[in-house]
């Protein structure tokens, strides 16, 4: 788990892969990152899984498990068996897609928050009551935001919207600004809420 840039996870799984065991699992917490694109750095290719842990690991359930163009069958279980053994239910990812699954859609919601909070046509405790109250989130998408780090998000985002060139995943400028001022949640103080 470092670093969302993939000159960084590259590096990393080069060293490992020179450092471990051949039957040893290379895996990466990437929320955004292609697991292909890190695996290709290694020998191994089919021993490369993304295990996506949600944050806060010990208060999150979820962990999405990512198959690589090349992940084995045999990766995949021993990552999914080591994630059920620490207590966390598992979906699979069977196509590697930048965003998996989960941060697709809090990327795209959390972009069409921003938006309508950017453009004025809601506050963010209405937009995030909205979301909890009428489709019975724990979190609305803007307080998720500043949890997460919008630093974090607006990496994830363009990530996606890299790979994709989906505009739905296509980061609004206020996003960037509050990145560029340090405004990037709960660890400055300051996001969508003071904290």
């Amino acid at each position: 788990a470092v670093f969302e840039k993939i000159e960084v996870k590259r590096e990393i799984f080069q060293t490992l892969d020179k450092l471990v065991r051949d039957e040893a699992v290379l895996a990466s917490n990437t929320s955004a990152i292609p697991i292909t694109k890190i695996a290709a750095a290694t020998a191994r290719p089919d021993r490369v899984v993304g295990t996506h842990f949600f944050s806060p690991v010990p208060m999150m359930q979820l962990c999405e498990l990512v198959r690589g163009y090349k992940t084995s069958d045999e990766t995949l279980a021993a990552a999914r068996e080591f994630a059920e053994s620490v207590g966390k239910t598992c979906i699979v990812v069977n196509r590697d897609v930048a965003g998996f699954v989960t941060t697709r859609l809090i990327s795209a919601l959390v972009v069409e928050a921003a938006k309508l909070y950017e453009s004025g046509v809601a506050t963010a405790e209405d937009i995030d009551t909205a979301c909890k109250l009428g489709f019975g989130h724990a979190m609305g998408p803007l307080a998720t935001a500043d949890l997460t780090g919008v630093d974090i998000l607006l990496h994830a985002t363009e990530n996606i919207y890299t790979e994709s060139q989906d505009e739905k995943f296509a980061p609004p400028e206020l996003m960037r600004r509050m990145v560029d001022a340090g405004d990037i949640g709960r660890k400055s103080g300051q996001g969508f809420y003071e904290h």
